[in-house]
Formats: C-alpha cells, structure tokens, sequence
C-alpha cells in the first residue's frame, strides 16, 4: 500500500506547528501504529480541525495515507477527550512520560492493536487514580516488557523463587529480574576472560524491591503508599536500564524530570 485513503482510530501523541496556518499530527493508531500527517489550515480561526487536535484525545481519522512522508490529514471526529488529566501537574507528567515511551518504540503489524488497547486502559485507569500515579506509569512500562518479549521479572527472585524481602538484593540485568543475595553470589559471568558479578545488578532499597515485587497487583494499595525520592528514581532508573539493554539504544523519560 503506497497511497490511499484510510478511516481508523488513533491518539494524537504529538502536535508540532508546521506553517502559519498547519500542523503536523503525530497520531498512534490502531490499524498502521505511528503514523504522521498534515492537517492543513489547523490553525485558522475557522478550521474544521479546530478543538479536536489536542493532546491524547482518542479520535477517528480519515487521511490519505503514505507510507513514506507525510500523510494527509481530511477528516476527525473526538471519541475521547482526555484533556481533564492534564488539569493535574503529576498526571499531566505521567501523560508526558507515556507520549515519550511510544514515541521510541516501534511496533509490527501483529502488535499494533494490542499497543493501541494498552494505552487506551492506561489512560482510562489515570482518571481513577488519586495520588502516586507513577506506580500506574511502572505497571504500563512492565506490560510493555512483556508484550514486547523481554519481560522484567519482579515478583520473586528470578533464579531461586524466593519472595523473602529481607534477602532480595536488587535487579539482575543479566537474568532480566529480582535477585537475592543468595543467588547473586553465584553469578559470574565471562567478559572478555574477565570474571564479575557486580556490574549485572543494579542493587536498591528494600522499599523499591518491596513496590516492585507488587506492582502487578498495585491497585489495591495504591493510595495508601508513600515513596521517598529515592525510591522512585531508583524504580524508574530500573525501567531505563532494561529497556535500553533490549531495544540497544538510550531509552529515556526525560518528562519525569520535570517532577520526580
């Protein structure tokens, strides 16, 4: 398919101003994932486009798609406003935070949908949630492990099982998941006739092990944790450094600088 004309739903991730009167849209949608087009005259006072071309709305677009370049943007209508979480400084940060991590990945045909109903629950869920809404950003980024295909494994000791706090020690990176202390003593690892252990695990306090090792279930006690600083720029310092080890490129969340 070179050209032709294509009706799907989407999310605008991102509005860029383009001339004096357009914009380029950079919409995920549910049937292409990423795609990039031209919504001329946006920014006339009278435009057709006028109020719709908003951050994180979910809509239904009609553009003449190309493969290559900029598609062309003809027809939106909203399904979903999601303008009331960015009236929140800490949700409109998380909002940000997931417009970044899309914006870095790639996804196949197959994964698309999937892609598209994940942020879609993400967004939903956000609406719900009163405080510490970055455990919800955690839970979106592990999903995104998994259904990519180099889960992070929190839940108990990656080697041995055990879900003792007292003795896990950190992440392994090597062995994609919480370690113990235990089983951390019998890593070793060949690098370039270099024997070390260190290196393949990022070691953290007890209170991110312990939120890392519920986040599946987080919900439940989601409103009654209270996080140190530390803690959250260690879990998150933890996602990074996963995904950057598996896509090979810096992986970054820059906008949770802003707050965290």
């Amino acid at each position: 398919m070179s050209k032709q004309i294509i009706c799907c739903n989407a999310f605008i991730l991102r509005v860029i101003n383009h001339s004096e009167t357009s914009q380029i849209i950079h919409f995920f949608t549910d049937r292409f994932g990423h795609i990039s087009a031209i919504a001329k005259g946006s920014r006339r006072p009278k435009s057709k486009f006028l109020g719709y071309l908003e951050q994180l709305n979910e809509v239904e677009i009609v553009v003449y798609y190309k493969e290559q370049g900029l598609s062309i943007l003809t027809e939106i209508s909203l399904i979903t406003s999601h303008l009331a979480l960015f009236k929140t400084f800490s949700k409109s940060v998380i909002i940000n935070a997931a417009v970044e991590v899309y914006l870095q990945l790639l996804f196949s045909d197959e994964e698309v949908k999937k892609f598209y109903l994940l942020l879609k629950n993400f967004l939903e869920y956000l609406h719900k949630v009163e405080k510490n809404e970055i455990l919800i950003l955690w839970r979106f980024l592990l999903r995104i492990t998994y259904y990519l295909g180099f889960p992070l494994h929190i839940s108990s000791c990656v080697m041995c099982g055990t879900r003792d706090i007292s003795i896990l020690s950190g992440v392994s990176f090597l062995n994609n998941g919480i370690i113990c202390q235990n089983c951390e003593k019998n890593i070793k690892v060949n690098h370039y006739n270099e024997i070390y252990s260190e290196k393949v695990t990022y070691h953290c306090s007890k209170e991110a092990l312990a939120i890392l090792s519920t986040l599946k279930n987080i919900s439940e006690k989601i409103n009654n944790l209270n996080m140190s600083k530390q803690t959250i720029r260690e879990i998150t310092a933890i996602f990074k450094i996963h995904f950057s080890n598996h896509l090979h490129k810096d992986f970054h969340l820059n906008s949770l600088k802003l707050f965290y």
